[in-house]
């Protein structure tokens, strides 16, 4: 998500918030079609600052998550990232590798 907003600003975004740069991605709209089998607005909350939190699990005495929507999350940002960038640069994934 940082690479889209590099690319789209020129500024390095600060902070870990998901949310806040799935905002300032603007990729919003695409995760929450591509996701639509899950409450997308509650999810993301659950996982918002997890950069942060997961770091230090072995402090907390239970860590609730939703793995099929996490998994699902990171799937889409994986695929929306990769294909951003290549639009952007114009380029061709499998042309990439010759």
């Amino acid at each position: 998500m940082k690479s889209i907003i590099i690319m789209n600003t020129k500024e390095i975004p600060k902070g870990h918030s998901i949310k806040k740069l799935i905002i300032e991605a603007n990729i919003s709209d695409e995760l929450k079609y591509r996701l639509n089998n899950y409450n997308f607005d509650i999810e993301i909350e659950g996982v918002d600052s997890a950069f942060i939190e997961w770091r230090y699990t072995y402090e907390r005495n239970e860590m609730i998550m939703n793995n099929g929507f996490l998994n699902g999350l990171c799937t889409a940002l994986e695929e929306i990232v990769r294909n951003k960038i290549l639009e952007k640069y114009n380029l061709n994934m499998f042309e990439s590798f010759i």
